[in-house]
């Protein structure tokens, strides 16, 4: 969680990156999330790590799902290992 002052600034992305690679080294294949549907900013993070992501939504909440095998330029801005 960002706090309010701090959000906006790209720090989600960050922590985000961060637990991908420490998943990865730990060979935790996907990150799984669940978020408040009224928090667009968490299912934006996930999709822009450049990594396949799924979504479903039920009773308020967006599931998601970020499969962490896949590569991703770091150049564009994505996750990578």
């Amino acid at each position: 969680m960002v706090e309010g002052d701090h959000q906006g600034q790209g720090l989600s992305g960050r922590m985000l990156a961060a637990i991908c690679v420490l998943a990865r080294q730990r060979g935790v294949a996907r990150l799984e999330a669940d978020v408040l549907a009224e928090n667009p900013a968490m299912p934006a993070a996930f999709r822009h790590s450049g990594l396949p992501t799924t979504t479903s939504r039920s009773a308020g909440v967006v599931h998601l799902v970020m499969e962490l095998g896949a590569q991703a330029s770091a150049t564009s801005g994505t996750l990578r290992p």
